[in-house]
């Protein structure tokens, strides 16, 4: 079976310059246009950030709380590559990426459903 990794890698080789996602801000008239190598690269950076930056590793669970934006996607390929479940559940806010570490809190001994609300907002159990 494909892996998101080798299906972006096999876009890349075969057409790296047409146009991957164009993303359109009817309110503002913000058009951005990525393709397969740029979409690649920012997907390669942001998994970079959540894996050497936030300790994320294979099989942990990460909620992507972004308004329609193409950072979504981004971040959601971002994810694929490093082998995280995407969640709907929001635990812990880190730079408008939502970040559920049960397994590590769990780990620490910690109550892993304890849940963390946006840094402005108190923790809730």
């Amino acid at each position: 079976m494909p892996t998101f990794s080798s299906v972006l890698a096999d876009r890349v080789r075969r057409t790296p310059g047409d146009p991957l996602i164009t993303f359109y801000d009817h309110a503002s008239g913000e058009r951005v246009e990525l393709s397969a190598v740029t979409y690649d690269n920012w997907v390669s950076k942001a998994a970079g950030l959540l894996t050497e930056e936030h300790d994320l590793e294979r099989g942990m669970r990460l909620c992507i709380d972004l308004p329609t934006h193409w950072l979504s996607p981004v971040f959601l390929g971002a994810a694929w590559t490093i082998g995280l479940v995407v969640t709907s559940v929001i635990v812990l806010g880190v730079l408008g990426v939502t970040v559920h570490r049960v397994e590590r809190r769990r780990r620490a001994g910690a109550d892993p459903d304890t849940h963390y609300g946006p840094p402005d907002q108190t923790s809730r159990s």
